[in-house]
């Protein structure tokens, strides 16, 4: 979103050199480079161009055209005439990688708790090492579960990382003012140790027939960091731009739970607040609109369950 900002704002600074341009994702709302345009005399090409990462496109006044047209092979060709180029243009994704969306692949036998929406690259976060956020998972199953596998989502891991997977109970917790808080109960179950390697990329699958843990019917899930190594394994603490980043996708669910930072002080707050649930109670009550489905997102973490036998 900062970048998109950013942009923004040299759109405004190039309106005496000619029209300008971004073009976005409509789902995503993300900065998409690298697309093809071309503009258009009575039907006759009389430019060409290619859109470059993180800054607008140019068109100089010196140019006379009364159409444009837009094309990317992963997006869905757009055609405008000149009087309705916007400085944002919005392209519909066509084709989804596998690398750009959460995949669930289940047997016969698994329940599958989580979501499979596209990534917002611009949204992932470090992992944490307090409680400072977290998914709620919840089971409606009139039979126990037993957990046979976790997957969560990483942008490419930098520095060899040590984590932990965390359960506890919780409550949910209307407050007044639009407002959700969760309160954390017990932790009740735990990972062992485990370890990202430098260059692990996007899917992390932990199976886990070792673990055998039965699923409560509700349950807090918080992927917690324990430390950096370096190459010599030794413990580090990486630049921020080095640090473990766990991949966060659009949702329509109200599951997110985070601490909010204090405008003024800067301040985590005490609660960990539904975000979701707080985005389109504002939006709904202050602008009287849907916020867009870019801004309403969760961790990418899935959970694998099968029927608990004694």
């Amino acid at each position: 979103m900062q970048t998109i900002l950013t942009v923004f704002f040299v759109l405004l600074a190039n309106l005496m050199i000619g029209q300008t341009f971004i073009t976005i994702d409509k789902d995503t709302n993300e900065f998409i480079e690298n697309v093809n345009y071309s503009l258009f005399k009575d039907k006759k090409t009389v430019s060409k161009g290619v859109t470059l990462p993180n800054q607008p496109t140019i068109i100089l006044d010196e140019v006379k055209y009364d159409s444009i047209a837009f094309s990317r092979v992963d997006y869905e060709s757009l055609g405008l005439a000149k009087n309705k180029l916007d400085s944002v243009i919005y392209l519909s994704k066509k084709i989804v990688n596998l690398d750009e969306v959460v995949v669930t692949s289940k047997s016969k036998k698994d329940i599958v708790f989580g979501e499979n929406n596209r990534f917002i690259r611009s949204m992932s976060n470090p992992i944490q090492p307090d409680l400072d956020n977290g998914l709620v998972f919840r089971t409606s199953e009139n039979y126990d579960l037993i957990l046979k596998k976790i997957v969560f989502y990483v942008e490419k891991v930098v520095y060899k990382t040590a984590y932990k997977i965390n359960f506890f109970n919780i409550e949910e917790v209307l407050a007044s003012g639009g407002t959700q808080v969760a309160d954390i109960g017990d932790l009740i179950f735990s990972t062992d140790t485990l370890y990202l390697n430098t260059g692990q990329n996007n899917k992390i699958e932990i199976n886990s027939a070792e673990l055998k843990y039965k699923l409560p019917k509700k349950i807090f899930v918080t992927i917690q960091l324990l430390n950096y190594f370096d190459t010599n394994g030794e413990i580090i603490k990486p630049k921020k731009n080095n640090l473990t980043k766990l991949k966060f996708q659009m949702s329509t669910t109200n599951d997110f739970y985070a601490r909010t930072i204090d405008f003024y002080t800067k301040e985590l707050s005490q609660d960990l607040f539904n975000i979701n649930f707080m985005i389109k109670y504002d939006f709904s009550n202050s602008l009287h609109k849907k916020p867009h489905k870019s801004i309403l997102v969760t961790p990418a973490i899935v959970l694998y369950a099968g029927k608990f036998e004694e």
